[in-house]
């Protein structure tokens, strides 16, 4: 009778190390996956969650006024009023 493998737990180093190794365009999926023994589902599970960490560290955080200033435009005098 073969063993059934529990349910196993990763390191975020090795998700993170997987869903990098997904990243690359390389190799599809299915090998990446099987390169590090784990099924195809999760590695694409993390390399989603990786790509919209990327995009929330690179993302602009927004202004308390709503609109974004242009570096080159100086600051209008509301920007300068000291709050009350």
């Amino acid at each position: 009778m073969a063993s059934k493998r529990g349910r196993r737990s990763f390191s975020r180093e090795f998700k993170a190390r997987v869903a990098r190794d997904a990243m690359r365009d390389v190799d599809t999926v299915s090998a990446v996956a099987a390169r590090h023994d784990v099924n195809p589902s999760l590695v694409r599970d993390w390399r989603r969650q990786a790509e919209a960490h990327l995009k929330e560290a690179f993302g602009r955080p927004e202004r308390a006024g709503g609109g974004r200033r242009r570096h080159h435009q100086r600051p209008s005098r509301q920007d300068w009023r000291a709050d009350d």
